[in-house]
Order: C-alpha cells, then sequence, then structure tokens
C-alpha cells in the first residue's frame, strides 16, 4: 500500500503527503493524507479515492466501500488561503 501511494504521490500534484500506521491487534489502518484542495469536501473525495486506487493497485479489493464502510473519516483544513 505505501509503495502505491508513494507512486500515486508522485504523480498526483494535488496529492502532497502521506502518513500509514496500523494495528494488528484490531485490523485497522489509518490513512493521513495531506492534499492541495478547494474545500474539506474535495480533500476528502481525493483522499478517498487515492486510498482506495492504492488499495487496487496492491492487488486489494474494496467491495463495499462506501463513506460508511470506510470508517472514521476526519478532514482538517492546515491552511487556507483567499
Amino acid at each position: 500500500m505505501t509503495d502505491e501511494l508513494a507512486e500515486i504521490d508522485e504523480h498526483t500534484p494535488a496529492f502532497l503527503d502521506f502518513a500509514v500506521s496500523a494495528d494488528a491487534t484490531d485490523n485497522t489502518a489509518v490513512f493521513e493524507i495531506t492534499a492541495d484542495a478547494a474545500d474539506d469536501l474535495e480533500a476528502m473525495a481525493g483522499a478517498l479515492s487515492w486510498v482506495r486506487a492504492a488499495i487496487h493497485a496492491a492487488g486489494g479489493s474494496t467491495r463495499g466501500w462506501s463513506i460508511a464502510g470506510v470508517g472514521a473519516v476526519e478532514v482538517e483544513a492546515l491552511a487556507t488561503t483567499c
């Protein structure tokens, strides 16, 4: 997954950075994506799309993928410009 996210990062100007952590005890992963976006919705849509693309590129499946199925999703603006 991290190799695939690095590939997306390299070729996608709006994808600025990422971090991934996992917890094998509860079978979860946390993806932190930094994106250049006009608003929170655009940032979230991009981040979810990039993570899903990385899962597919790594040979995984996203059957039943939806915002509800993804788990907790948070968007935090780091900086805004006018």
